[in-house]
């Protein structure tokens, strides 16, 4: 049986304390208002390391607390104030910012982790943050860029392998808990664009006429795959386009569209060169991404 996104049970949602933060709170308040979630606030207090000209050992403790309880005590403020009073549990954790999601998701066993803007910043690197909660994350990942918009709706890139398709299903379904119309979106690349080392080389020029044949070919295999799908009666539309995959992405969103796509943990060597379609989708993004853990 296909694992679907439904139910989103738990999210843990990253603030910072400044506007990415704040962004972040406001698609967890819609995303617990749409799925009846629990909220938990993670904020990381990033101290420094301990060496031989810090002072005392309990000095060093007691403004860690101090520093800590400071945290928590604004957070709460915070939570309190954009996703209502008592709305979420606030957990101030030390370490790196991805470290400290990474752990509490995986503690309360969050089914969505959610993040604020890609840009870095000195306290909380959402840049650095976002990459790496995205390689190690066990649950799926929401990506808030921008100021929250009322969705109108979803759209899905679809590659057609195994777990693109299983993606499709969980927007379908997420498109019918919303009730918002889906776009199903397959970019098909030019020949060259598999392979820089063709570019430019004319004598690894492919003719016309075995491009087109080539084109032709996947878009009838996408518009098969298209009409096998369950659809649940949720409102959709499907595109099959010709060009650089991540900007015709882009070019495809619309404004109040929720790009949901599939993707798949990275560990080790993989996740520090992680350069796959999702991240550079969540790198460019004009909006929300949902990034969906596919096993």
């Amino acid at each position: 049986m296909t694992k679907t996104l439904l139910p989103i049970a738990s999210a843990v949602v990253g603030d910072d304390g400044r506007a990415g933060g704040d962004r972040a709170l406001h698609a967890a308040a819609k995303i617990a208002a749409a799925f009846g979630a629990q909220l938990h606030v993670v904020h990381a207090l990033d101290v420094p390391l301990v060496d031989d000209t810090s002072g005392p050992i309990t000095e060093i403790v007691d403004h860690t607390v101090k520093l800590a309880e400071a945290a928590t005590h604004r957070m709460r403020e915070r939570s309190d104030a954009r996703l209502g009073r008592g709305a979420s549990e606030v957990h101030v954790e030390l370490g790196r910012p991805h470290a400290a999601l990474l752990r509490a998701a995986r503690s309360i066993g969050a089914d969505l982790v959610i993040l604020g803007p890609h840009t870095k910043q000195h306290f909380f690197d959402l840049g650095g943050t976002q990459r790496a909660v995205f390689a190690g994350a066990h649950c799926h990942v929401w990506s808030q860029p921008t100021e929250p918009r009322p969705l109108t709706r979803i759209l899905a890139p679809c590659d057609l392998s195994a777990r693109g398709m299983t993606a499709l299903e969980m927007a379908r379904d997420l498109a019918l808990h919303l009730k918002l119309p889906l776009s199903v979106l397959h970019v098909s690349q030019p020949p060259a664009l598999f392979d820089p080392m063709t570019q430019g080389s004319a004598d690894l020029m492919v003719p016309a006429y075995v491009v087109e044949g080539l084109h032709e070919s996947i878009k009838a295999s996408f518009e098969a795959r298209m009409d096998e799908v369950d659809w649940q009666g949720v409102e959709h539309t499907t595109e099959f386009v010709v060009g650089p995959t991540i900007s015709a992405i882009e070019e495809a969103r619309q404004e109040g569209d929720l790009t949901v796509m599939g993707t798949q943990g990275h560990t080790g060597l993989s996740a520090a060169i992680l350069g796959g379609v999702t991240h550079a989708v969540l790198k460019q993004a004009s909006g929300p991404v949902l990034a969906l853990r596919i096993e």
